[in-house]
């Protein structure tokens, strides 16, 4: 590949060859993460009664987001209201996704919090997890939350879902 660039929506975006000793650095990276994938995260999440399960899944991992952040409780910094903006942009712009339908808040969602002090893993959902509880297996896996850790699930208000008012499988409450 040789070198150029090129303009996208008025901005200049120039794309070049990696030379050999930037390759390799990259490569040692990737390779030094590969034994880290299954530790567990924090993060935000949607729970879907169209396939029964979690989408819009953004994980972060639980240690490194730790060393970032001040305060007792740990999660991600970013929040399902922009996550969903972009989410809904892309899809409009590539053939739609029912799942990205309506608003951030019309869909069940929640949150998973890391706790330091204590080593636990708090799942945080709205009162929807009441009729399906099962939902919480789907959401320990999408964080790498295994049975070794302690997990603890608590209803918020601000995770509640209010325009569409539907259980995991899509019945209206």
């Amino acid at each position: 590949m040789s070198n150029f660039s090129y303009f996208y929506m008025s901005k200049q975006i120039k794309i070049e060859q990696t030379d050999d000793d930037l390759h390799q650095e990259l490569m040692e990276v990737m390779e030094a993460n590969l034994g880290e994938q299954e530790r567990p995260k924090v993060g935000i999440f949607w729970c879907s009664s169209q396939i029964k399960d979690v989408f819009g899944v953004l994980a972060r991992d639980a240690e490194d987001q730790a060393r970032i952040t001040k305060g007792n409780a740990v999660s991600c910094n970013e929040l399902h209201k922009n996550l969903w903006k972009k989410k809904t942009n892309y899809y409009n712009n590539h053939g739609g996704n029912p799942l990205y339908a309506g608003e951030y808040k019309d869909t069940p969602r929640g949150r998973v919090f890391y706790l330091p002090a204590n080593n636990e893993y708090v799942i945080m959902v709205g009162s929807w997890i009441d009729e399906h509880p099962e939902a919480v297996e789907r959401i320990k896996e999408a964080f790498d939350l295994t049975d070794e850790l302690i997990v603890t699930v608590k209803i918020g208000f601000h995770d509640e879902s209010f325009s569409n008012m539907y259980n995991f499988y899509g019945q209206k409450l």
